[in-house]
């Protein structure tokens, strides 16, 4: 789901080079599949489980990842993997970071992969939550932050949210920053 890792990606790649690529690797569309659901509401469900579950410690996902030396596990990547139920996408969506080229094949956490502070996800839930307030514009803020701004466009195109189509800046510079009154910066 996410293809090879790039070759700008390399072992001495800082955390911070390796959460970027990650961040700007592009959305694919999962491979076809003939069996399984298909109903995006579905994933969504499931992705947000998941995503609770990995910031929980004491949820059974934690506690098998910690008796399996930070491993999902085949049998999580054989069911989820081919759904993008994994820690690349956290990573891809601002909710972790990358540590290095592992991010791309068998990451384990704390050596792939980490979570975020509690306070740095903090932060960016309560200036997702103010950009979701801020009408009209501020949902594809929030979307630019959470799935890059090529998603954002799609999603507005089909009317699913209003997009900022004609402006150059990047309206989410300011997500996860020192706090201001609203979601964008001009």
């Amino acid at each position: 789901m996410h293809g090879k890792k790039p070759s700008s990606l390399t072992s001495s790649s800082s955390q911070a080079n390796a959460t970027l690529i990650v961040r700007n690797t592009p959305w694919d569309a999962p491979p076809a599949k003939k069996r399984g659901m298909s109903q995006a509401n579905i994933f969504l469900v499931m992705m947000s489980t998941f995503i609770i579950a990995m910031y929980e410690p004491t949820s059974p996902l934690r506690r098998y990842i910690k008796a399996h030396g930070g491993a999902l596990g085949t049998q999580w990547t054989d069911k989820h993997g081919a759904k993008g139920i994994t820690p690349f996408n956290l990573v891809r969506l601002g909710l972790a970071t990358a540590k290095g080229c592992s991010i791309f094949h068998s990451p384990k956490v704390d050596h792939g992969w980490s979570l975020l502070t509690t306070s740095a996800l903090t932060k960016i839930h309560r200036d997702i939550v103010r950009c979701l307030k801020d009408l009209p514009y501020g949902p594809y803020d929030a979307a630019v932050f959470l799935f890059g701004r090529e998603r954002a466009d799609a999603l507005s195109e089909k009317e699913e949210l209003k997009g900022r189509l004609l402006t150059k800046r990047n309206p989410t510079d300011n997500i996860g920053e020192p706090s201001n009154k609203r979601c964008r910066t001009t």
